[in-house]
């Protein structure tokens, strides 16, 4: 009995440790000055649902910037972060989201921040 109660402990805390690692990798993404790694944070930043990636995503979220790479050709930047936004407020913006930045949509889920934060 002891043997499984130390089991358990253990897989319990290897799963927290993983979460906070991934956690870790996706801020570090959200804040790097690659196209790539902000695209890449923010598609796990929006897989994940979780509130906390929120102001991440928002900084700078008029980047018109572009990958090439085949995972995420022809998605910018600004794209990215507002379907990752899309996907953890659960809320369609007013227009669609589109490859160029639209002050409408950034204006829409920074009100919606700011309403979930007083």
């Amino acid at each position: 009995m002891a043997n499984k109660l130390i089991i358990i402990f253990f897989l319990g805390a290897l799963s927290l440790s993983v979460s906070c690692n991934k956690s870790e990798r996706i801020i570090k993404r959200l804040n790097s000055n690659d196209h790539y790694d902000l695209i890449s944070g923010s598609y796990d930043a929006g897989e994940s649902g979780d509130k906390k990636f929120m102001p991440d995503l928002l900084k700078k979220s008029d980047d018109p910037r572009v990958s090439t790479n085949l995972k995420y050709k022809g998605i910018s930047v600004y794209q990215a972060k507002m379907i990752a936004l899309k996907k953890i407020f659960k809320a369609e913006p007013p227009v669609e989201i589109n490859r160029t930045p639209d002050s409408t949509v950034i204006r829409f889920y920074a009100e919606l921040y700011e309403k979930e934060n007083k």
